[in-house]
């Protein structure tokens, strides 16, 4: 037994020899990987490339780009408490327990408000400032038509003037805060709301010359938005307007 001994001792020396030599390599190593992953390597933008057809949808996609950005949970919660309170002074205003009189002017005050909101939020660079702009043009159409339609509150030309008012206010706010939403729904909605006054037989002098305005604010929203499909909407539909003036014309004279 004793003679194995000294070999024993060689054997378990070239043993410990060797994992310290593993151990060093494997500090080595690890010293090298950490030096590689400490070096910064600049990343590859990637090139867009916009096909000519690409810059007229991009007015197009600024509608709905704010709803794919911040809290839609938020947005949502914030037209829910702009409409109930809208709903409430309408049921008041049917129940009879404001004047009809009295209950559009609160609405159109109330629209108001929400326009001024959002033009405030916009200088603020707030994320529900679209909201209340565009809830506020919303409304405020509504309010229009429906007390001239409906209440028979409103004279014909004072809704006209009120209807291109909301548009010009639209515009203005897009022109003033560089943003394109306003101006794009109010132009549009404009339009809409000043065929559905007095439909359907309005005062066509007057639609004339809202739908003129709608073109004008619509070419001025194209060309800041590179928007052609609205200004060739309003188009078509003052086109249409006016076959079924020339239509009426020719009946009444024949």
């Amino acid at each position: 037994m004793a003679k194995n001994e000294p070999g024993k001792s060689n054997q378990e020396q070239s043993l410990v020899k060797r994992v310290d030599e593993l151990a060093a390599q494997v500090q080595d190593l690890s010293a090298k990987v950490d030096a590689l992953a400490s070096r910064e390597y600049p990343r590859a933008e990637a090139v867009v490339i916009k096909k000519p057809g690409e810059e007229e949808t991009e007015g197009a996609e600024t509608i709905l780009t704010w709803v794919g950005t911040g809290s839609m949970l938020q947005r949502v919660a914030a037209i829910c408490f702009l409409l109930v309170v809208a709903l409430v002074l309408r049921t008041l205003t049917d129940n009879a327990l404001i004047d009809a009189q009295v209950g559009s002017l609160l609405g159109m005050v109330y629209a108001g408000g929400l326009m001024f909101a959002g033009w405030y939020q916009f200088g603020r660079s707030r994320s529900l400032a679209p909201i209340f702009a565009v809830c506020g043009s919303l409304l405020m159409y509504l309010v229009v038509v429906e007390t001239h339609a409906r209440f028979e509150a409103l004279p014909s030309e004072a809704a006209y003037v009120l209807v291109i008012g909301t548009g010009a206010a639209m515009a203005l706010i897009s022109y003033y805060h560089q943003v394109g939403l306003p101006i794009l729904f109010g132009t549009f909605a404009m339009c809409f709301a000043g065929v559905a006054i007095d439909y359907p037989n309005p005062s066509y002098p007057a639609l004339g010359i809202l739908l003129l305005s709608a073109n004008i604010l619509g070419f001025v929203a194209s060309r800041l938005q590179r928007c052609s499909w609205l200004r060739w909407t309003l188009f078509a539909v003052t086109v249409l307007m006016l076959l079924v003036w020339g239509y009426k014309l020719g009946l009444t004279l024949a």
